[in-house]
């Protein structure tokens, strides 16, 4: 999976966490997101190194740099990531009350040969 897919998927996430679950599955999206944490703070150093390097005044990039910041954001988040994830069956999605749009960010949680 793709950093940019970690990040669009933290909102969902952190909903997620602050439902009530049986114990397995709230350890599971515990361990989940911890790791998933622990790469975006990568993501958020590489960020704001990324606006260090290319700010004037430490607090805005010139027009004249944007092009490049979102060039190298754009890398940044596409670099690809292998975590050790917990798997959601289709059935384990069950418990939640999702959005399909919500459900589309988290697909990478989602082993459907498990169904």
């Amino acid at each position: 999976m793709k950093l940019g897919d970690l990040l669009m998927a933290k909102p969902v996430l952190d909903e997620l966490m602050r439902q009530r679950l049986n114990g397995r599955m709230a350890y599971q999206m515990a361990k989940n997101t911890r790791l998933i944490d622990n790469e975006l703070l990568a993501v958020e150093a590489g960020r704001r190194a990324i606006f260090e390097r290319l700010s004037v005044d430490g607090h805005t990039i010139p027009d004249d740099k944007l092009a490049e910041a979102n060039g190298e954001f754009e890398e940044l988040i596409q670099q690809e990531v292998d975590l050790d994830l917990y798997t959601l069956t289709p059935e384990d999605l069950a418990v939640f009350t999702l959005t399909p749009a919500q459900v589309d960010l988290i697909m990478f949680l989602v082993d459907e040969a498990g169904e």
